[in-house]
């Protein structure tokens, strides 16, 4: 049986001693640069899917942070919300070249709620959407976060 590549970088009792909770993971390449910022719910269980990659389109991304990667790093979380909060704000700092997101472009103006706005974004990484008064004319758009963290829209006369 081949070894894989993520064996023989990090060893195969690394995603043993890794815990099975929430938290951000950092990806750092041979000079010690920033090269991805990861969070997940299991961080056991998110890791181990860079151990299994296989040769397809869609896991190009990981087999290319694997084969950069010199070292990971974690970061644990009490909850998801805070891993969430933690990789946007690592995101924003560093700029890591195999992460994308975190551009927040924050426009103003009287109708928008700029914090809400900015929550959703963490929470669901794209603006949140508003009918416009064209398609909608006689209906009010109102939205709020439901316990949990999931999004509840409502929409009245």
């Amino acid at each position: 049986m081949a070894v894989r590549s993520f064996d023989r970088k990090f060893g195969a009792e690394f995603l043993e001693s890794l815990p099975g909770s929430p938290g951000v993971y950092l990806v750092y390449d041979q000079e010690g640069e920033l090269i991805y910022v990861g969070k997940a719910v299991n961080l056991k269980r998110r890791l181990s899917q860079y151990r299994n990659t296989i040769r397809r389109k869609k896991h190009r991304r990981m087999r290319g942070i694997v084969k950069e990667a010199a070292r990971i790093e974690i970061q644990c979380a009490e909850n998801h919300l805070d891993a969430c909060l933690t990789e946007t704000m690592l995101i924003q700092k560093h700029r890591p070249r195999w992460k994308h997101r975190g551009r927040v472009l924050v426009s103003l103006s009287a109708d928008r709620d700029p914090i809400r706005e900015r929550q959703h974004r963490v929470l669901h990484d794209k603006p949140l959407r508003r009918p416009s008064s064209r398609s909608v004319p006689a209906l009010s758009f109102t939205a709020r976060f439901a316990p949990g963290g999931s999004l509840a829209t409502r929409s009245s006369l």
